[in-house]
């Protein structure tokens, strides 16, 4: 979907010509086709903190721009974002091993709100073991591959779902505590052999976020982006707010084209 630049009146947002430029960049970083697949990881360190909002919002506007649907895995403990979507559960499946075409791997997969999904029935306990077997045999497939694995131990776990990922994007709440700890974990990420992509999102869930993202932001090196308070989205529902839209577009474009946060 190419962007419209006629679409978004110049009067929000100050300095019209500057950020039309960026909003233009966002939107081809999510658009252009890609020659590899690209996976992108969500993850959260502390339950409550938005992962599955966040992930879900990216999902909607990147289906809602990209020719082909992409492949979205809950593997997650609770499911939230397979819920959301329309993903049912699904048992183990060995045939995916044999797939030879895209068909086949269609065939295994559930499509639902334009995207393909898929929910491991072990996805809580095993979360890169589910991967390996259900999701990895399919991603060939496709060129882009979003998955929620929902709060996780950054000690015991974070690192090797790093390790499957092209991008992670790490989700806190704006609030000091939780933003330092999003902090010292995109520094370990970015540690790792490979390094993958490694971003914070800091979601303002209740009007809290003051100079917390500007501290946090000024210690790293890692984009951090700020996903303000939004009626809409702290509901479930998409975001309507312009500030929080326009957080979305730039995260999913640094997240699926790394442009510049």
């Amino acid at each position: 979907m190419p962007f419209d630049r006629g679409a978004i009146p110049v009067a929000m947002f100050g300095s019209g010509a500057a950020l039309l430029t960026r909003f233009a960049a966002w939107d081809a970083a999510i658009t252009r086709p890609m020659s590899t697949v690209r996976r992108i990881g969500f993850v959260q360190l502390s339950a409550g903190a938005g992962a599955t909002t966040v992930a879900g919002e990216i999902v909607r506007l990147v289906a809602r721009r990209r020719v082909a649907p992409p492949l979205v895995a809950d593997l997650s403990p609770e499911g939230d974002l397979a819920r959301r979507l329309g993903i049912v559960e699904t048992s183990p499946r060995r045939d995916r091993r044999v797939l030879r075409t895209s068909g086949d791997a269609r065939q295994l997969l559930q499509m639902t709100s334009g995207v393909l999904g898929a929910r491991p029935s072990d996805a809580a306990a095993r979360p890169v073991a589910a991967w390996e077997r259900e999701v990895s045999p399919v991603m060939r497939f496709h060129d882009l591959v979003i998955a929620d694995f929902g709060p996780r131990d950054p000690d015991r776990e974070i690192a090797e779902i790093a390790g499957l990922c092209d991008a992670v994007c790490v989700v806190a709440p704006a609030r000091r505590e939780g933003a330092e700890l999003a902090r010292v974990v995109v520094e370990a990420i970015d540690a790792l052999p490979g390094s993958p992509r490694a971003v914070v999102a800091l979601v303002d869930a209740s009007r809290e976020s003051r100079r917390v993202p500007a501290v946090i932001a000024a210690q790293t090196e890692q984009p951090v982006i700020v996903v303000p308070h939004d009626t809409a989205l702290a509901g479930g529902e998409p975001a309507r707010s312009f500030r929080a839209r326009q957080a979305l577009l730039r995260l999913a474009g640094t997240l699926v084209g790394e442009v510049g946060a």
